[in-house]
């Protein structure tokens, strides 16, 4: 005689039978440990999924009419969690730890440079937001033309303060080729006249017309001035 367990509902109902009066492979468990293990169940305890070793059978839980096998396992950090069979089967994307295997990768990536107030990060964030970035204003200036940053910088701001070094006073990033990507060889830190002098021509000058012009004119001199009255500078003429 054993304690045999019939699961008619959530919580088994346990009474003695004989061996021989035993239905398989029905939902028919047998009492071990203060656990069940289904008839049919294949013996997994002692074997290890990645870093969970499975110590013992936990109590099965009904779902959506379906029988769900669980196990207990002891993580390779010391923690227990109980963990669906199914999921400890399933290789790459199931249960392969107790959590702490997420929780060290996160703390991995946690870990930065300590440079993420400098203008130089800001400038490294500013040149993958144009280029990757669909929302940025001007993306279609950049990302939208196929400018891309190249994998040496995109992978590692180090990297790219590496090459490029720190950004002298007045000066913004820029690519020598207006049309070439991010890259060590196509950029460099400019004055504000450098880059103004390298811009991409927006409109050839025949396909301007004249009450466009003056308005580009017009807003031209209004940032001039506006420029003047912000930096209070008298040796700058007026435009």
């Amino acid at each position: 005689m054993i304690t045999s367990c019939y699961r008619t509902s959530n919580l088994p109902s346990c009474r003695k039978v004989s061996l021989t009066s035993m239905r398989f492979p029905r939902t028919v468990a047998h009492r071990q440990g203060g656990a069940f293990k289904g008839a049919t169940m294949e013996n997994i305890i002692g074997k290890t999924f990645n870093r969970l070793t499975v110590t013992g059978y936990a109590p099965t839980i009904r779902l959506k009419n379906k029988t769900r096998n669980r196990v207990f396992c002891k993580c390779k950090c010391g923690n227990t969690k109980i963990v669906w069979i199914s999921e400890l089967k399933r290789g790459s994307g199931g249960t392969g730890s107790c959590g702490c295997y997420r929780s060290e990768i996160l703390r991995t990536h946690a870990i930065t440079h300590g440079l993420s107030n400098t203008i130089e990060y800001r400038r490294w964030r500013g040149m993958i937001t144009r280029c990757e970035n669909p929302r940025y204003a001007r993306f279609k200036d950049y990302g939208g033309r196929g400018i891309k940053v190249c994998k040496r910088w995109r992978e590692s701001f180090l990297n790219f303060l590496k090459d490029m070094g720190k950004r002298p006073d007045g000066m913004s990033l820029d690519r020598i080729n207006v049309n070439g990507n991010y890259e060590p060889q196509n950029c460099r830190w400019a004055s504000r006249k450098d880059q103004m002098n390298n811009m991409r021509p927006r409109k050839l000058l025949e396909q301007i017309s004249t009450e466009d012009l003056i308005a580009e004119l017009k807003n031209r001199r209004d940032y001039a001035i506006t420029m003047e009255n912000r930096r209070v500078d008298k040796d700058i003429e007026p435009f």
